[in-house]
């Protein structure tokens, strides 16, 4: 917990895209660290000290989105901990990735139809940043939404 608010810490000192490559390269390595907190804290410090289209930042950001987390999950991973480093990893995700790219893109629109309320309603903010205009793919993701039971997405 406290390395966890440590790297909190560090990321409200950052303006998004203050290149830092001392914080970069921790921050990479927390992404990978067994806590889930840190594993969170760290997915969205890494969008504030990377540039855009920094494809090792990227490639980190969607493994955390499709695997949060390794081994087994407990009751509580599975309630608080893979939203979260999912929801911050997506978030990210729409702060590095350039415009149009395409396993960027790919792995959004899989999360437009997620059943967590919150993943889905981040994906659309990121997929409206990241996508390339009128991709025809992404136009009925959104669309999908529009259509979505749950009214704050």
């Amino acid at each position: 917990e406290e390395v966890a608010l440590s790297i909190n810490s560090i990321c409200a000192t950052l303006r998004v895209g203050e290149l830092n490559q001392g914080i970069r390269a921790r921050c990479i390595q927390w992404c990978e660290h067994p806590q889930h907190a840190i594993r969170a804290a760290a997915a969205t410090c890494l969008a504030r000290c990377c540039a855009v289209g920094d494809e090792q930042a990227e490639n980190i950001l969607l493994g955390m989105v499709q695997h949060p987390i390794t081994g087994d999950a407990t009751p509580e991973d599975e309630l608080l901990w893979i939203p979260k480093i999912r929801c911050n990893a997506i978030e990210s995700l729409g702060l590095i990735c350039q415009r149009g790219s395409i396993k960027a893109v790919r792995c959004l629109i899989i999360q437009a139809s997620d059943d967590d309320w919150e993943v889905r309603w981040l994906a659309a903010e990121s997929l409206g940043k990241v996508a390339a205009r009128g991709d025809k793919k992404v136009c009925t993701a959104l669309l999908g939404l529009l259509r979505d039971k749950e009214a704050a997405v």
